[in-house]
Order: C-alpha cells, then sequence, then structure tokens
C-alpha cells in the first residue's frame, strides 16, 4: 500500500499483510470518504460564492444544507468504518 500526500507526492510504500479482498474493502470505504469529502468542500464554497455574489437566499439555503447533510454523513461514515 502506498501513502500519498494531499498533493500527490508519495509518503510510504508498505507491503499488505492479508487477503487482497481486504485490501479492496479498505480502498473502496477510503474513496468512499473522500468522494465524501470532497463534496463537502464544494457545497461549502458554493455557499460562500452564492452569498457573496447575492443569489436568492433559497439557493444559499439549499446549498448550506447540503453541505450540513454532508458533514453528518461524513461523520456517520468515519465512525461506522472505525
Amino acid at each position: 500500500m502506498i501513502s500519498y500526500n494531499w498533493y500527490g507526492k508519495e509518503i510510504s510504500e508498505q507491503t499488505f499483510q492479508g487477503e487482497p479482498k481486504e485490501a479492496l474493502n479498505l480502498f473502496q470505504k477510503q474513496d468512499r470518504l473522500q468522494k465524501n469529502q470532497v463534496l463537502i468542500v464544494v457545497f461549502a464554497l458554493m455557499t460562500l460564492a452564492l452569498w457573496w455574489s447575492g443569489e436568492k437566499k433559497r439557493y444559499i439555503y439549499g446549498s448550506a444544507f447540503l453541505f450540513l447533510l454532508f458533514v453528518v454523513l461524513d461523520i456517520i461514515l468515519v465512525s461506522k468504518f472505525s
């Protein structure tokens, strides 16, 4: 298994001890968490951009609601996968 920094630089490389299915399961969990965290950042930035540009309040509140929903989902997933 290879660990990377957020910008793609390789940190370390370790051999995985165990079954390939276990490694695949771990990778799928990490992938799901990373995709959810990307959505959190996108909706947080979108909420700020909509507020800054003076858009309708329903778009701002909708974006903020989705941001909070994905934060709660991330917390649930992290506690479930731990």
